[in-house]
């Protein structure tokens, strides 16, 4: 009893699982690719609507083929659909419009979907293809010129598919379009290809001047390199001659100073020679210079006579004190000099000889210089100022 509600049970558990996952795949299927019959609605929808065209009758001589080489042109496109002439007669019997009048057109095309009408005029060298709206509305117009009129009509269809072809197909439109963007693209192309020529010979000479301009630039360089070389080489001649020169100059003053002291010594031995008093012994060192005048000060005065001095030992006794020790302001003449005290025989060394004048007359000015040299005279200055 219990089975068969459970098989009922258990069917329609499968039914709402079934209608479940139906409703799931249904979106799944509507956002991704479409069913069959969408898919094969798709093609019909993007396909544009066929244009229907009535050619009517073109005033041209008899035996012109104008007419028939348009028809041609316009049934090669399958999006172009050509009314016959029949069809357009007999519906004309029916309405009573003339295909040939504007509103007979109207009325006919209203009945038959026309969407243009095409009419021409042939003549000798010339074509005139004109496409009008069924008002009457003119659509667009081809004019044909040839040296015949057998050139004039092969001619004929594609001129005019030329003139009219974009308006009677929307696939002619993209096909003129995507030739517009065609040619634009190789016109920017080629434009970009003589841009890219220009600036490579713009570079090229302009890498040209670049080296020229190095080259120049180079050889200034060098031309300044080699003046200053130049300029440096006779600058350390003029340095090196300078200082030869100065090198010259120093030893002939050397050379001129020496021969000066030479010269000066000598006339200094000679003037020592010349003023040497008679019957004196050779003078081996130079005589103290007594304070108040020179040597030979009181050379002048009668009384003036040379003495000798005796030797240290016998000159010290006299000059002792009472107590029997010797003074050495006796026998120290510099010692005697830094105190002001006046050099004397007894101070004198043993081998200098001392010429001891007698004491001037009273009333005698300055000591007399006559018959001394003008190097005896600077030297006595000398010892003077020491």
């Amino acid at each position: 009893m219990n089975v068969r509600p459970t098989r009922k049970r258990s069917l329609a558990v499968v039914l709402i699982a079934a209608g479940l996952l139906a409703s799931v795949q249904a979106p799944v299927q509507a956002r991704g690719r479409p069913a069959k019959g969408a898919r094969a609605a798709a093609p019909a929808e993007s396909q544009p609507k066929a244009k229907r065209v009535a050619v009517a009758a073109f005033e041209a001589p008899s035996s012109s083929q104008g007419r028939s080489l348009v028809l041609e042109t316009l049934s090669q496109h399958d999006d172009v659909e050509v009314v016959a002439l029949e069809d357009i007669a007999m519906a004309g019997k029916r309405l009573q419009a003339d295909p040939s009048d504007p509103s007979g057109r109207r009325k006919l095309s209203e009945e038959l979907g026309i969407d243009a009408w095409i009419d021409g005029t042939i003549e000798d060298e010339t074509a005139r293809i004109r496409m009008s709206s069924p008002d009457g509305r003119s659509l667009g117009v081809a004019n044909v010129k040839g040296k015949s009129r057998s050139a004039v009509e092969a001619d004929l269809g594609a001129q005019t598919w030329k003139a009219l072809g974009p308006w009677l197909s929307v696939r002619e439109q993209k096909v003129r379009a995507l030739q517009v963007q065609q040619e634009l693209a190789l016109q920017k192309a080629l434009a970009r290809e003589q841009e890219m020529v220009r600036q490579r010979g713009l570079l090229q000479v302009r890498a040209q001047e670049r080296v020229v301009a190095l080259q120049t630039a180079q050889a200034l360089a060098r031309e300044k390199r080699t003046a200053f070389d130049a300029e440096l080489a006779r600058q350390r001649g003029v340095v090196e001659e300078r200082l030869a020169q100065a090198d010259g100059e120093r030893k002939r003053l050397e050379d001129a100073e020496r021969k000066r002291q030479e010269a000066e010594e000598a006339e200094f031995q000679a003037s020592l020679q010349q003023s040497q008093p008679p019957n004196a012994g050779p003078v081996n060192e130079a005589p103290i210079v007594p304070a108040g005048g020179g040597i030979w000060a009181a050379s002048a005065a009668p009384s003036v006579q040379p003495a000798r001095v005796e030797p240290v030992a016998s000159a010290l006794a006299p000059a002792g004190r009472a107590d029997g020790v010797s003074d050495p302001s006796a026998a120290n003449p510099r010692w005697l000099a830094q105190r002001g005290a006046q050099p004397t025989a007894a101070s004198a060394p043993m081998y200098a000889p001392v010429y001891a004048p007698a004491a001037a007359p009273a009333g005698a000015g300055a000591v007399s210089m006559e018959g001394v040299s003008p190097a005896t005279r600077r030297w006595l200055e000398q010892q003077q100022q020491r």
